[in-house]
């Protein structure tokens, strides 16, 4: 009887898990860029807004930070593209953490930096959007106030 040997292929340093994280890389750059196009439909949809419409749009960033903290973040801003793969990955982390653990326990740990990277960007999202309402906002006082001048001086 021979008794036959296997050895482990020498790593190539290009495995199954550095693809993983290139791939996750990628989709979250396509979906930033997602995200810059959202946000100029944003300002076309909110110039169409009501007043009391309009108002309803503004963010509190505590509202924010405890989303965060459950993880619905996303969906809360309006960003469900960002939303659906952040909860996917969540959910395939913990599978493949039961399957398959380096590869589960991977996912998560790039769960967790795609976490802390929202939290400190949380900021600058509300600024962004408050910012593009807040605007809008002024530009319809100003205009009214035109408006009521204009009448003002006519009616003298």
């Amino acid at each position: 009887m021979k008794t036959i040997l296997l050895q482990a292929a020498p790593s190539s340093g290009f495995n199954g898990l550095t693809f993983l994280i290139l791939v996750l890389f990628i989709l979250i750059v396509l979906l930033i860029r997602l995200d810059k196009y959202k946000t100029k439909l944003k300002r076309e949809q909110i110039q169409k807004m009501g007043d009391f419409e309009l108002k309803n749009q503004i963010i509190k960033r505590s509202t924010v930070y405890l989303c965060w903290f459950i993880g619905i973040h996303h969906f809360y801003l309006g960003k469900w593209y960002l939303g659906i793969p952040y909860f996917g990955l969540i959910f395939l982390g913990w599978v493949f953490t039961i399957l398959f653990a380096p590869l589960g326990l991977a996912i998560l740990t790039y769960m967790m930096v795609w976490a802390v990277v929202d939290l400190f960007l949380i900021n600058m999202i509300v600024n962004k959007r408050n910012a593009i309402v807040y605007s809008e906002i002024s530009k319809r006082e100003l205009s009214r106030k035109r408006e009521s001048n204009f009448l003002h001086d006519n009616l003298d």
